[in-house]
């Protein structure tokens, strides 16, 4: 099996539940292989195990250095396009 962590990756993230509560909120993240370890260094790991603190101060370097694009689902999107044509949450944000 191959080490991810020696190989370039794209990253992705998403928040929101859509429907009645609010939009859903996906980024992604181009990672050259060649800069792994400066985000080993910035402390990035699973967002779910990073303070908002933490992310509040390394967000800034991570959008400085790196390529990335962010996508918003609006409701109205949601739940009368998306929703209305059978896809369900997992595939509306993958």
């Amino acid at each position: 099996m191959e080490n991810i962590e020696l190989k370039s990756n794209i990253g992705t993230d998403e928040v929101g539940t859509g429907d009645f509560f609010g939009s859903i909120i996906v980024v992604g993240c181009f990672v050259p292989n060649k800069d792994i370890n400066y985000l080993n260094r910035l402390g990035v790991k699973d967002s779910k195990e990073l303070s908002d603190e933490k992310i509040l101060k390394i967000a800034p370097e991570i959008m400085k250095k790196f390529t990335y694009v962010s996508y918003e689902l609006d409701n109205l999107h949601y739940n009368y396009c998306v929703f209305k044509q059978g896809y369900n949450m997992n595939e509306i944000k993958a």
